[in-house]
């Protein structure tokens, strides 16, 4: 599609448009799957929903060059979710090790302030 001569209202109402009826099709598609695999599925649907919500947030704030990328998508709101799943992503182990450590520190710290009880 031609977007050239239109006005970055214009283009955000395009995009707009194509991202509620990305997320309809998508919302449609998670009404059809079992319990299990839309639990599985909590992540995704966590940053589709997110992406959503931020790019609506920006609305005509968005840049008409950022605007203009996300229409020539297929699906931008599938796109940001993908980055924004890559970029959440931790290692979940690594992680809990590093809570374990937090948690532990903090309780010792707390036991040796404590007056002792004689």
């Amino acid at each position: 599609m031609n977007y050239e001569g239109l006005t970055d209202r214009e283009l955000w109402e395009l995009l707009f448009q194509k991202a509620e009826a990305e997320m309809a099709v998508y919302m449609r598609e998670l009404d059809q799957l079992p319990r299990a695999e839309l639990i599985m599925a909590a992540d995704e649907i966590s940053a589709m929903v997110t992406c959503r919500a931020e790019l609506m947030a920006l609305g005509e704030n968005l840049s008409r060059e950022k605007t203009l990328f996300l229409l020539r998508l297929e699906k931008p709101l599938e796109c940001l979710s993908e980055a924004w799943m890559e970029r959440r992503a931790v290692d979940e182990g690594e992680l809990f090790q590093s809570l374990l450590i937090e948690v532990y520190e903090d309780e010792h710290q707390q036991l040796l302030n404590e007056p002792l009880m004689l």
